[in-house]
């Protein structure tokens, strides 16, 4: 597949472009989730780069097991026709003309990059309908795991890719492939936390937990309903002192 050449251009937008990857950076570290303000996100790092569109895909698995692909952010520049509700880019099987090339290559961590008219014809098909004269695309990996990628089109001039602007976009990827597995990470300690404190509140035996400084944590309802101690009172006062074999039956 023949590329256009990343290359090294003095008037490229390098202050724009590290403007963005610092904005989507303090996104990233800062949000909840990183899904909030994703637009926000792609819309700096598409008028940094000055594209027609900037957009993410996310990867996922079907029920027979088969790798596609899903749009679920879009930004489009004024006059640009947006794609996110294209029904061709919803759970689309990279087993597709056009699509086939993407797990090779993206899936192996390398960018996918050059001008419709230098690809395969099953690929110009597809971004013939976009409109778009060259793409970039980068992936996004978790846990060493290709989950999906940020892509940019232009579609009013063909575009060379500057090596600056290029390093600058594999580091969004990379923050953002940071960014999902620390809400996977915490999401998964949330739902544990849940369950602990669902079958903790459920149970029949006294329940306490301090922290290393002896700070109370969490004391059972069935301590409370054996007792008679309220929750204020257990927070004001050392309750073991207190407890007597005859209050616990």
């Amino acid at each position: 597949v023949a590329k256009s050449e990343l290359v090294e251009e003095p008037g490229c937008r390098c202050d724009a472009i590290l403007n963005a990857v610092g904005f989507a950076a303090e996104h990233f570290l800062e949000t909840s989730t990183w899904r909030d303000g994703m637009g926000d996100v792609l819309s700096r790092l598409g008028q940094a780069t000055q594209v027609s569109r900037s957009y993410l895909f996310e990867n996922l698995v079907d029920p027979s097991g088969e790798l596609r692909t899903t749009q679920t952010y879009e930004w489009v520049a004024p006059g640009i026709t947006a794609q996110i509700d294209n029904p061709r880019f919803q759970s689309v099987p990279f087993r597709e003309p056009g699509l086939d090339h993407l797990p090779r290559i993206l899936g192996q961590g390398e960018i996918w990059y050059g001008h419709t008219r230098d690809f395969p014809e099953a690929v110009r098909e597809i971004l013939a309908t976009e409109q778009t004269l060259s793409i970039l695309l980068v992936p996004i990996f978790v846990e060493q795991r290709w989950w999906g990628f940020l892509g940019f089109d232009d579609c009013v001039r063909e575009r060379e890719w500057p090596a600056v602007e290029v390093d600058g976009l594999k580091a969004v990827g990379r923050m953002l492939g940071a960014a999902v597995r620390r809400q996977r990470v915490e999401d998964a300690l949330r739902e544990s936390e849940e369950r602990y404190r669902l079958l903790a509140d459920t149970a029949e035996d006294f329940i306490n937990l301090n922290d290393r400084d002896g700070r109370r944590l969490y004391v059972s309802p069935s301590f409370f309903r054996a007792t008679g101690f309220t929750p204020e009172e257990v927070a004001a006062t050392d309750f073991r002192s207190r407890v007597h074999s005859e209050d616990l039956g």
